[in-house]
């Protein structure tokens, strides 16, 4: 479940907070057909440059493309670069995927403290927020949206490389049949390590984007926890094996934010954590 984020959809005119039909893993998401300058914004308790969209079965095969853009505490700016994920053969929300962004030098976001954000509308509540938004250029085909959110493992190759043993079918089989990957597990892993760097203050303050290559290490170490847990007791050990890897990995990496493309920061810029929503 993400718990850190706020979804938004702005569709001919209309906004809707579509936040509980997109945060949990397992809800059955929501469908939505987006037209020519129709949005989606993401509030997140952290400036990423990275999202992840997953998709159900409806997809996108019209030729459109994404424009995304974050808020700068005045106004929306576009990203120099956009690595669009989610496009087959030029149509964006043709797949499930990761989008990776870049920003240009000497340019931050800003969280949004003020009451509205005018293109939004009337969503009272949403303080201490980081906005990303999603612009679209043409009108696509209906897409069903399940999640939006962080993935900061790309694929379970990254995991087997540390934890070769877990490339078993034996490690799928104990959740039920049909399991191919850990593709779920990664996704929680990616949520409970932002709840772990908000607990724990070792983020940043917010004038820079949250660099999501140093997220990696942790990530598949609670990855490897996460499926030796539902394994049972007699994977204990390789439990604790990875749950003291992650700590390690959490407690001695450098989370640097970014504003250009090296995403690295001196450790002056790691003072704080952002401040949580209410609701």
């Amino acid at each position: 479940m993400n718990n850190q984020s706020v979804v938004i959809s702005k569709i001919s005119g209309v906004v809707s907070d579509i936040t509980r039909f997109v945060t949990d893993i397992d809800h059955a998401g929501i469908d939505l057909t987006f037209g020519a300058n129709d949005c989606l914004y993401i509030g997140s308790v952290f400036p990423f440059n990275t999202l992840y969209l997953r998709l159900g079965a409806s997809l996108n095969n019209n030729l459109s493309a994404m424009a995304v853009a974050f808020w700068n505490a005045n106004s929306f700016t576009d990203f120099i670069g956009v690595q669009d994920g989610t496009a087959v053969s030029e149509a964006t929300l043709g797949q499930s995927g990761i989008i990776n962004l870049l920003v240009q030098d000497n340019t931050s976001p800003g969280c949004h403290d003020s009451k509205y954000i005018d293109e939004i509308g009337n969503f009272e509540g949403y303080y201490t927020l980081y906005w990303t938004r999603l612009k679209f250029s043409a009108a696509m085909d209906k897409i069903n949206l399940k999640y939006v959110g962080q993935l900061f493992v790309e694929a379970d190759a990254a995991i087997f490389k540390q934890y070769p043993d877990l490339q078993a079918t034996q490690y799928k089989t104990v959740y039920g049949s049909g399991k191919t990957d850990f593709l779920d597990e990664r996704v929680i892993a990616s949520d409970l390590l932002v709840s772990d760097l908000i607990a724990k203050g070792q983020v940043l303050t917010g004038d820079q984007f949250l660099d999501w290559r140093l997220l990696k290490e942790p990530t598949l170490h609670k990855t490897a926890e996460l499926v030796y847990k539902a394994q049972g007791v007699k994977y204990k050990d390789d439990m604790v094996r990875a749950n003291a890897a992650y700590n390690k990995a959490l407690d001695t990496r450098k989370f640097g934010i970014s504003r250009s493309g090296d995403i690295r920061k001196d450790n002056e810029s790691r003072i704080r954590a952002p401040k949580r929503f209410y609701r």
